[in-house]
């Protein structure tokens, strides 16, 4: 899978999934930086149930603390997958920091030193998403 673009990688773990889309996606890995996780968090409760944007919750270690957390009903949106397999492991990042894919296959860690990632997301949804009230 090396020379393989990101989401064709993510594509070959979760087959059923259409990650080709045209919308982007985020990697929210359980554990890591708490600042960094958090701004992540709160944009999956922000558009949770969105058709704008998916989120990968990865490295899970307990659904019921992850309930209590982000909420009892996170699992039954569709635009938010539980990841069982580990997916940063398989794409070349840290794994300390979320990841957001967007549909051109450019990717960005959600980081100290990408400190403007999560605004420029919000404003790509603004731009390229229809059911985002504004």
């Amino acid at each position: 899978m090396g020379c393989d673009s990101i989401n064709s990688k993510i594509s070959k773990i979760y087959p059923s999934e259409n990650l080709e889309s045209e919308v982007p996606f985020i990697i929210i890995p359980n554990a890591g930086c708490p600042g960094c996780i958090s701004s992540a968090e709160n944009l999956l409760i922000k558009y949770r149930g969105s058709n704008c944007i998916n989120f990968y919750l990865t490295r899970v270690v307990s659904k019921k603390k992850l309930k209590i957390k982000l909420g009892y009903d996170v699992l039954e949106y569709e635009n938010i997958v539980l990841d069982s397999l580990d997916i940063l492991s398989e794409v070349n990042v840290s794994g300390f920091y979320p990841v957001i894919i967007y549909p051109d296959n450019s990717y960005f860690e959600i980081s100290p030193d990408y400190p403007n990632a999560v605004n420029e997301l919000e404003g790509y949804l603004e731009h390229n998403c229809h059911d985002i009230e504004r």
